[in-house]
């Protein structure tokens, strides 16, 4: 995996790459983070500046970093258990679908996000955010998915014939702080670190709890 990081921290191969077109600059490209062992992927878009400065995809120091944190610490879990990657490895100005994004999110998918699967073995995958989604939803079910689509096809998370759980969520960014927000923000959150929590707890990965209410800020 090492070496794995070390190749995409160089990675020149689509228009993101070009130092001088791109806006992460003379900024390395941001690998994952975390064990291969472990048994929950996150899986975002793809990284900010902020993550381009510190070299880990959604740090600890960013509004999604905080909010993946909360989430963790909500169900029992250490950042530290987790391994979290991005689709694509490069921050972009423009729209996921078109222009070089879409050309990186071919070459990132095809090469280095390839490449991350083939050493993981987890039992509980989170994409989040709609280019994430869409890409792993194909992947593992056969067609491209939406969170809506997703949950009308399947409920909250589904489980591939790998055995494999699924629970997309919104990106952080769109759905960062709507629990401490709104009424149905609170509820929406709530919704998302049971059904983790009971993934998880079936599986094993954590422990039992008969408590289902949110921390305090």
């Amino acid at each position: 995996m090492d070496g794995l990081r070390n190749s995409i921290r160089k990675c020149r191969k689509c228009p993101l790459g070009d130092l001088q077109q791109s806006i992460r600059r003379d900024l390395p490209a941001v690998p994952s983070e975390g064990s291969v062992s472990a048994s929950i992927i996150i899986v975002g878009q793809n990284p900010n500046l902020t993550a381009h400065t510190l070299g880990v995809p959604f740090p600890r120091e960013t509004q999604a970093g905080r909010w993946i944190n909360r989430l963790l610490a909500d169900v029992g879990l250490a950042r530290d258990n987790t391994y979290i990657t991005n689709i694509v490895k490069c921050a972009h100005s423009r729209k996921p679908d078109v222009g070089p994004a879409n050309q990186a999110r071919e070459i990132c998918t095809s090469h280095w996000l390839k490449r991350e699967k083939f050493l993981l073995n987890p039992q509980v995958v989170i994409p989040i955010g709609k280019l994430a989604i869409s890409h792993l939803s194909k992947t593992a079910f056969g067609e491209s998915l939406t969170i809506t689509s997703f949950r009308l096809k399947f409920g909250l998370s589904a489980t591939d014939a790998k055995g494999i759980s699924w629970l997309p969520f919104y990106h952080p960014t769109v759905k960062h702080d709507e629990h401490a927000r709104s009424e149905s923000g609170r509820a929406l959150y709530q919704e998302l670190v049971e059904t983790l929590r009971g993934l998880l707890t079936t599986k094993g990965l954590v422990p039992a709890s008969s408590d289902s209410s949110l921390r305090s800020e």
